[in-house]
Protein backbone atom coordinates (compact mmCIF):
# COMPACT_ATOMS: atom_id res chain seq x y z
CA UNK A 1 0.00 0.00 0.00
CA UNK A 2 1.37 3.40 -0.97
CA UNK A 3 1.59 6.39 1.35
CA UNK A 4 3.13 8.78 -1.19
CA UNK A 5 2.07 9.52 -4.76
CA UNK A 6 4.74 10.84 -7.13
CA UNK A 7 3.97 12.20 -10.60
CA UNK A 8 6.72 12.92 -13.16
CA UNK A 9 5.95 15.20 -16.09
CA UNK A 10 8.43 14.17 -18.77
CA UNK A 11 9.25 10.75 -17.36
CA UNK A 12 10.01 8.87 -20.55
CA UNK A 13 13.63 9.90 -21.10
CA UNK A 14 16.63 11.60 -19.52
CA UNK A 15 16.37 12.81 -15.95
CA UNK A 16 12.65 12.08 -15.65
CA UNK A 17 13.06 8.45 -16.63
CA UNK A 18 16.08 7.96 -14.37
CA UNK A 19 14.18 9.49 -11.45
CA UNK A 20 11.01 7.47 -12.07
CA UNK A 21 13.08 4.28 -12.10
CA UNK A 22 14.85 5.19 -8.85
CA UNK A 23 11.86 6.40 -6.88
CA UNK A 24 9.74 3.41 -7.95
CA UNK A 25 12.14 1.17 -6.01
CA UNK A 26 11.23 2.99 -2.79
CA UNK A 27 8.71 0.99 -0.70
CA UNK A 28 5.31 2.58 -0.31
CA UNK A 29 5.63 5.06 -3.19
CA UNK A 30 3.22 5.03 -6.14
CA UNK A 31 4.76 6.52 -9.29
CA UNK A 32 3.14 7.77 -12.47
CA UNK A 33 4.80 9.53 -15.39
CA UNK A 34 4.02 11.13 -18.74
CA UNK A 35 5.45 10.57 -22.21
CA UNK A 36 4.75 12.76 -25.26
CA UNK A 37 3.95 9.86 -27.61
CA UNK A 38 2.88 6.22 -27.66
CA UNK A 39 6.32 5.21 -28.91
CA UNK A 40 8.17 6.97 -26.07
CA UNK A 41 5.65 5.65 -23.54
CA UNK A 42 6.25 2.09 -24.74
CA UNK A 43 10.04 2.49 -24.52
CA UNK A 44 9.78 3.95 -21.03
CA UNK A 45 7.40 1.20 -19.93
CA UNK A 46 9.98 -1.39 -20.97
CA UNK A 47 12.52 0.23 -18.65
CA UNK A 48 10.11 0.84 -15.80
CA UNK A 49 8.15 -2.40 -16.26
CA UNK A 50 4.97 -2.49 -14.18
CA UNK A 51 6.31 -0.39 -11.32
CA UNK A 52 5.31 2.89 -12.99
CA UNK A 53 2.19 3.77 -14.98
CA UNK A 54 3.15 5.84 -18.03
CA UNK A 55 0.49 8.11 -19.55
CA UNK A 56 0.68 9.62 -23.04
CA UNK A 57 0.40 13.38 -22.47
CA UNK A 58 1.77 15.65 -25.19
CA UNK A 59 2.12 19.08 -23.62
CA UNK A 60 1.71 20.64 -27.06
CA UNK A 61 -1.92 19.50 -27.04
CA UNK A 62 -4.78 20.92 -24.98
CA UNK A 63 -4.06 18.84 -21.89
CA UNK A 64 -5.44 20.94 -19.06
CA UNK A 65 -8.30 18.61 -18.11
CA UNK A 66 -6.11 15.51 -18.51
CA UNK A 67 -3.43 16.92 -16.21
CA UNK A 68 -6.01 17.91 -13.61
CA UNK A 69 -7.42 14.39 -13.57
CA UNK A 70 -4.00 12.73 -13.42
CA UNK A 71 -2.47 14.94 -10.76
CA UNK A 72 -5.34 15.62 -8.35
CA UNK A 73 -4.03 13.07 -5.82
CA UNK A 74 -0.33 13.87 -6.31
CA UNK A 75 1.88 14.42 -3.26
CA UNK A 76 5.11 15.07 -5.16
CA UNK A 77 5.26 16.59 -8.64
CA UNK A 78 8.51 16.60 -10.63
CA UNK A 79 8.61 18.76 -13.75
CA UNK A 80 11.19 17.27 -16.10
CA UNK A 81 9.83 17.86 -19.63
CA UNK A 82 12.04 19.88 -21.95
CA UNK A 83 12.90 20.88 -25.52
CA UNK A 84 15.90 22.84 -26.82
CA UNK A 85 16.88 24.68 -30.00
CA UNK A 86 20.51 25.70 -30.57
CA UNK A 87 21.24 28.35 -33.16
CA UNK A 88 20.66 31.99 -34.13
CA UNK A 89 17.27 33.32 -33.07
CA UNK A 90 16.87 34.72 -36.59
CA UNK A 91 16.52 31.18 -37.94
CA UNK A 92 14.44 29.80 -35.10
CA UNK A 93 10.92 29.21 -36.38
CA UNK A 94 7.94 30.72 -34.61
CA UNK A 95 6.67 27.16 -34.12
CA UNK A 96 9.93 26.05 -32.47
CA UNK A 97 9.88 29.02 -30.10
CA UNK A 98 6.25 28.38 -29.20
CA UNK A 99 6.95 24.68 -28.63
CA UNK A 100 9.77 25.46 -26.18
CA UNK A 101 7.63 27.94 -24.27
CA UNK A 102 4.84 25.37 -24.05
CA UNK A 103 6.86 22.28 -23.12
CA UNK A 104 9.47 23.99 -20.93
CA UNK A 105 7.22 26.50 -19.15
CA UNK A 106 3.48 26.60 -19.85
CA UNK A 107 2.86 22.83 -19.62
CA UNK A 108 4.81 22.38 -16.38
CA UNK A 109 3.13 25.47 -14.93
CA UNK A 110 -0.27 24.01 -15.75
CA UNK A 111 0.68 20.72 -14.09
CA UNK A 112 1.83 22.56 -10.97
CA UNK A 113 -1.40 24.54 -10.82
CA UNK A 114 -3.43 21.35 -11.29
CA UNK A 115 -1.83 19.78 -8.20
CA UNK A 116 -2.45 22.71 -5.89
CA UNK A 117 -6.10 22.19 -4.84
CA UNK A 118 -5.42 18.68 -3.53
CA UNK A 119 -2.08 19.56 -1.96
CA UNK A 120 -3.44 22.61 -0.17
CA UNK A 121 -6.50 20.67 1.03
CA UNK A 122 -4.19 18.00 2.50
CA UNK A 123 -1.80 20.63 3.89
CA UNK A 124 1.17 18.93 2.26
CA UNK A 125 2.90 18.75 -1.11
CA UNK A 126 6.17 19.13 -2.97
CA UNK A 127 6.61 20.54 -6.48
CA UNK A 128 10.07 20.44 -8.03
CA UNK A 129 10.96 22.05 -11.34
CA UNK A 130 14.17 21.52 -13.27
CA UNK A 131 15.73 24.88 -14.01
CA UNK A 132 18.99 25.65 -15.77
CA UNK A 133 22.15 27.69 -15.26
CA UNK A 134 21.46 29.26 -18.65
CA UNK A 135 19.09 31.64 -16.86
CA UNK A 136 21.98 33.22 -14.92
CA UNK A 137 22.70 35.54 -17.86
CA UNK A 138 22.41 36.00 -21.63
CA UNK A 139 23.12 32.87 -23.68
CA UNK A 140 23.71 33.64 -27.36
CA UNK A 141 22.29 30.97 -29.67
CA UNK A 142 20.05 29.66 -26.86
CA UNK A 143 17.72 32.66 -26.73
CA UNK A 144 14.41 30.79 -26.93
CA UNK A 145 15.49 28.00 -24.59
CA UNK A 146 16.86 30.49 -22.06
CA UNK A 147 13.63 32.50 -22.15
CA UNK A 148 11.51 29.38 -21.60
CA UNK A 149 13.60 28.16 -18.63
CA UNK A 150 13.58 31.64 -17.11
CA UNK A 151 9.80 31.70 -17.43
CA UNK A 152 9.53 28.39 -15.57
CA UNK A 153 11.91 29.45 -12.81
CA UNK A 154 10.13 32.78 -12.24
CA UNK A 155 6.73 31.10 -12.30
CA UNK A 156 7.74 28.53 -9.70
CA UNK A 157 9.50 31.12 -7.57
CA UNK A 158 6.35 33.26 -7.57
CA UNK A 159 4.19 30.22 -6.84
CA UNK A 160 6.41 29.35 -3.87
CA UNK A 161 5.59 32.71 -2.33
CA UNK A 162 1.87 32.28 -2.93
CA UNK A 163 1.64 28.90 -1.16
CA UNK A 164 3.90 29.75 1.79
CA UNK A 165 2.23 28.62 5.00
CA UNK A 166 -0.03 26.04 3.32
CA UNK A 167 2.29 23.06 3.81
CA UNK A 168 3.10 23.00 0.08
CA UNK A 169 6.72 23.53 -1.00
CA UNK A 170 7.76 24.64 -4.47
CA UNK A 171 11.43 24.29 -5.36
CA UNK A 172 13.63 24.66 -8.44
CA UNK A 173 16.82 22.74 -9.16
CA UNK A 174 19.00 24.97 -11.33
CA UNK A 175 21.02 22.43 -13.27
CA UNK A 176 24.21 22.65 -15.26
CA UNK A 177 24.94 20.39 -18.24
CA UNK A 178 23.38 16.92 -18.04
CA UNK A 179 24.02 14.13 -20.55
CA UNK A 180 20.47 13.68 -21.90
CA UNK A 181 18.69 13.57 -25.26
CA UNK A 182 17.46 17.15 -24.82
CA UNK A 183 19.24 18.49 -27.89
CA UNK A 184 17.95 15.74 -30.17
CA UNK A 185 14.33 15.65 -28.99
CA UNK A 186 13.49 19.24 -29.86
CA UNK A 187 13.30 21.35 -33.02
CA UNK A 188 16.15 20.85 -35.54
CA UNK A 189 19.23 22.80 -34.52
CA UNK A 190 20.99 25.26 -36.82
CA UNK A 191 23.60 23.76 -39.11
CA UNK A 192 26.70 26.01 -39.00
CA UNK A 193 27.16 27.79 -42.33
CA UNK A 194 30.68 29.17 -43.00
CA UNK A 195 29.15 31.90 -45.16
CA UNK A 196 26.86 33.14 -42.37
CA UNK A 197 27.69 36.21 -40.32
CA UNK A 198 26.84 34.11 -37.26
CA UNK A 199 29.36 31.37 -38.01
CA UNK A 200 32.38 32.53 -35.97
CA UNK A 201 30.33 33.72 -32.99
CA UNK A 202 28.39 30.45 -33.01
CA UNK A 203 31.56 28.37 -33.09
CA UNK A 204 33.02 30.40 -30.21
CA UNK A 205 29.85 29.97 -28.16
CA UNK A 206 29.85 26.26 -28.87
CA UNK A 207 33.49 25.96 -27.78
CA UNK A 208 32.66 27.74 -24.51
CA UNK A 209 29.68 25.45 -24.03
CA UNK A 210 31.83 22.36 -24.59
CA UNK A 211 34.30 23.60 -21.96
CA UNK A 212 31.42 24.10 -19.52
CA UNK A 213 30.04 20.65 -20.34
CA UNK A 214 33.43 19.04 -19.79
CA UNK A 215 33.87 20.72 -16.40
CA UNK A 216 30.32 20.41 -15.07
CA UNK A 217 28.70 17.45 -16.87
CA UNK A 218 26.45 15.22 -14.77
CA UNK A 219 24.47 12.12 -15.65
CA UNK A 220 20.67 11.79 -15.45
CA UNK A 221 21.19 9.37 -12.55
CA UNK A 222 23.20 12.00 -10.64
CA UNK A 223 20.27 14.41 -10.81
CA UNK A 224 17.74 11.63 -10.18
CA UNK A 225 19.52 10.77 -6.94
CA UNK A 226 19.36 14.43 -5.87
CA UNK A 227 15.64 14.47 -6.60
CA UNK A 228 15.18 11.21 -4.69
CA UNK A 229 16.90 12.76 -1.68
CA UNK A 230 14.42 15.66 -1.80
CA UNK A 231 11.51 13.23 -1.90
CA UNK A 232 12.89 11.19 0.98
CA UNK A 233 13.35 14.31 3.13
CA UNK A 234 9.83 15.47 2.29
CA UNK A 235 8.45 12.05 3.20
CA UNK A 236 10.17 12.10 6.59
CA UNK A 237 8.95 15.64 7.30
CA UNK A 238 5.33 14.82 6.47
CA UNK A 239 5.36 11.87 8.88
CA UNK A 240 6.38 14.00 11.85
Amino acid sequence: MSDLRVFVVGGSSGIGLAFAELVADEPGIEVQATAPSLEMAARAQEVLESSVEVHVVNLLDDVGQVLRQLTERTDVLVLSAGLEYVGPAQFESTEAFAQMLTVNAAGPALAAKSCLPGMIARGSGLIVGLGSIVTSGPRPFLAGYTASKAALELYLGSLAGEVRGTGVRVETLRLGPVATELGSNGPPNWEPDPASRYHDAFQNARAESETERTELMRTPTDVAQELLGMVQRFRVETKR
